[in-house]
Formats: C-alpha cells, structure tokens, sequence
C-alpha cells in the first residue's frame, strides 16, 4: 500500500496537484453561483438578506423584483468560472510540460489573488467579518501556493 502511496507521488508532481486544486477550487466556487441548490443560504440571498441592507440597499427581506444580488452573484460567478479555466489550462501545459505553465500559474494565481481582494474589499463594505475572515485565509493559501511553485520552479 505505502508502495503505491510513493509511486504515485513520484509521477504526480505537487506543482500539477496544487494547480488542479485552484482551477476545481475557483470552477466549482462559480458553477454555484448559478446552481439553486436547497443546502443553505445561497450567495445571492446572502447579499440580499444580510449584506446590501447593512449599506441601506434593500431592507432585508427577499424582495423578488430586486435583481441586483443575483447580477452580483451571477459576475461573481463569471469571474470564479474564467479563473477556473485558466487553472485547468495551466493543468494541461503541466501535463505537457509545456515551457509556459509557470507563467500562466502565475497569472492565475495573481488574478485569484486580485479576486479575493475584491471580495475582502466587498465584505469590508457590506460588514462581513467572517468572510473577510476566511478570505484573507485564501490570500495566505495563494501565497504559499505562489511560493510552492516558485521552487519548483527553480529547481527545474
């Protein structure tokens, strides 16, 4: 078993796992911003219900004809699926060993950077200390990821 464990490491490079963990992270993060699923509050109830009326738009009750949360929801969405795709690009210059992987790991990690500013700029706004929380907890994580690459970067 430990055998396998090690064989499967030596073909996988961490560089490729870590590329394919951001480009899946960001597509599905976008796919759910179109999904109407019954699991909890979705994104754009959450705009609508909590934080747009903590900025006085709305007043916090589900208004239906008000559509700004869900345009919201739905660019957010849009940009999350594009990041996606450029990690899963970046995953296919990785398998081919492609001369430009580096470079479009950085641009992706630079954009996913730039993303989570945006909404940690958003959520400072609207007054949501638990998401600014968690994403400057993903900046850290894009950080180390940036700075994992960057070595095997030079090691090559």
């Amino acid at each position: 078993m430990i055998e396998t464990l090690v064989s499967i490491g030596k073909r996988v490079p961490l560089s490729l796992v870590l590329v394919l963990h951001w480009g899946l992270f960001w597509l599905f993060n976008g796919i759910d911003k179109f999904a109407n699923n019954n699991f909890g509050v979705t994104f754009s109830e959450h705009l609508r219900l909590n934080l747009l009326p903590n900025i006085g738009i709305g007043d916090g009750e589900a208004d239906p004809s008000s559509t700004l949360p869900e345009i919201m929801a739905y660019l957010v969405g849009i940009a999350e699926i594009g990041l996606g795709v450029v990690f899963l690009l970046t995953v296919g210059l990785f398998v081919q060993k492609h001369a430009q992987r580096w470079d479009l790991a950085n641009i992706g990690l630079t954009l996913s950077v730039l993303m989570f500013l945006v909404l940690s700029f958003g959520t400072i706004i609207l007054g949501d200390r638990n998401a600014l929380l968690q994403h400057g907890v993903f900046i850290g994580t894009l950080l180390l990821t940036a700075m994992t690459l960057r070595h095997f970067q030079s090691q090559e």
